[in-house]
């Protein structure tokens, strides 16, 4: 609350007011408070190591996503990665990683798998396995779901350790118990977007 009291006008802090405004649902005002920041006035990568266009873009790319718009959600990621600088250091690589994960889910709520799939691919290449997003993993056993792929799917959720642990009991049946309450699976909601600040 004490953040969207503060009267900053930089780029930060106009962009993290927005970033609570998308959480409220208020993306009229998220979107109004991005445009009110001046991308231009900041010092640019090679002095901060901040990528802000490209910040900018995805921000707004999540949110027209959110709002349904989902043509303007994927022109927005497709400019945030055309801005971003191909020599980026490995510390803000994952900037990069989670703006293909945002192509990709914007892919496959369109329909385009192949395209997606390409994305989700080039993103977790940049990254270590374990830092992969369990969303991104999800969405990549969707899309082999999809292309009819059940086997390769499987072994998404397997090498990924998706699928839950398992203890016998010692009964005549023999019948796996999960551990932990039993609860029914919920579908999975999509697009998880992450936003870049």
């Amino acid at each position: 609350k004490s953040v969207m009291n503060t009267s900053g006008t930089s780029a930060p802090s106009l962009f993290l007011k927005s970033n609570f405004e998308y959480l409220r649902g208020n993306y009229r005002k998220a979107v109004k408070l991005l445009n009110s920041s001046n991308i231009a006035e900041h010092p640019g990568f090679m002095k901060t190591g901040e990528c802000v266009r490209c910040m900018f873009w995805n921000n707004l790319g999540c949110i027209h996503f959110a709002m349904g718009k989902h043509n303007l959600g994927l022109f927005y990621f497709k400019k945030a990665l055309g801005n971003m600088p191909q020599c980026y250091p490995s510390s803000v690589t994952y900037a990069r990683t989670m703006m293909l994960f945002n192509l990709g889910s914007a892919y496959c709520l369109r329909s385009e798998y192949d395209k997606a799939r390409k994305c989700l691919h080039q993103a977790a290449s940049m990254i270590h396995p374990k830092e992969i997003p369990p969303e991104a993993i999800l969405l990549a056993v969707y899309l082999e779901l999809q292309n009819g792929n059940t086997q390769l799917a499987l072994q998404i959720i397997k090498r990924n350790q998706l699928l839950p642990s398992i203890r016998m009991v010692s009964d005549v049946r023999k019948k796996p118990l999960f551990l932990g309450t039993h609860q029914p699976m919920q579908p999975i909601q999509m697009p998880s977007f992450n936003t870049v600040q």
